[in-house]
Order: structure tokens, then C-alpha cells, then sequence
């Protein structure tokens, strides 16, 4: 019986290992992953914070919201040159995006939280049984 339960312990002790094992493995990809994002993020707020506002507001316009944000807040991105773009693009564009970034500087997380939400109200809805 003793054998058997240190046979056990060791198993999961063994288990525990690759767990931890893999989960640095996770945390490293992931870290590579942002690092690259953050490379290629870097490289087009160098191609829009040089590029001409007039020529930048229509291709922004057009783009996903949260990778303008990310764009617009990125340390490297010259605020002149965020306020000249905004006064270049659509009014009613303008105000969207403008909008989007006094929600959350993170366009992504502001949608993040919203399914949290309601994943947690279908979750907790009230009980049927107990009304």
C-alpha cells in the first residue's frame, strides 16, 4: 500500500514537472509573440507618423479600430502629428475612433470586457428553480 502511494506521489510529481516545463514553454512563446507584435506595430507607427495626415486619415479610417488605437497611443507616435490626422478624417469618423480611444486605450480590452460581461450574466442568470 505504501509503495503504491509513492509510486503515486511520484507520478504526480512527474506530471507537476511537465506541467510547469510547459507552461514556461507558453510564457516564453507568448513573449516572443508580443515582441514581435510590437516590432511590426513600431514599424507602421514610423510609416504613418511620417506620412502626410491627409493621405494617413482615409487608410486609418478604414482600418480595424483597435490596431488605430494601438497606433495613436503608441509611445513613439508624435501626438501633432494624431491631432492632425483626426482634423484630416471624417468628422463622423473622427468621432468614432475618438470615442474609442477615451473608452479604453485598448480598443481590444474594451471588447475583451464586454463578453466577460456577458459570459458572467449567462452564467449567473438567475435560477429558474429557485424564483
Amino acid at each position: 500500500d505504501i509503495a503504491r502511494l509513492e509510486k503515486l506521489k511520484e507520478d504526480i510529481q512527474d506530471e507537476l514537472l511537465k506541467l510547469k516545463e510547459e507552461r514556461n514553454l507558453f510564457a516564453q512563446s507568448i513573449q516572443k509573440e508580443q515582441e514581435i507584435d510590437e516590432q511590426r506595430l513600431a514599424m507602421l507607427v514610423e510609416l504613418y507618423k511620417k506620412m502626410d495626415a491627409k493621405k494617413a486619415a482615409p487608410i486609418l479610417a478604414a482600418m480595424d479600430k483597435d490596431l488605430v488605437i494601438q497606433l495613436m497611443n503608441h509611445k513613439n507616435m508624435p501626438k501633432k502629428q494624431v491631432q492632425m490626422i483626426f482634423s484630416t478624417m471624417d468628422p463622423s469618423q473622427s468621432v468614432i475612433l475618438s470615442e474609442y480611444l477615451a473608452r479604453n486605450k485598448s480598443g481590444e480590452g474594451y471588447r475583451i470586457i464586454k463578453e466577460i460581461n456577458a459570459s458572467l450574466s449567462k452564467e449567473f442568470a438567475p435560477c429558474p428553480a429557485v424564483q
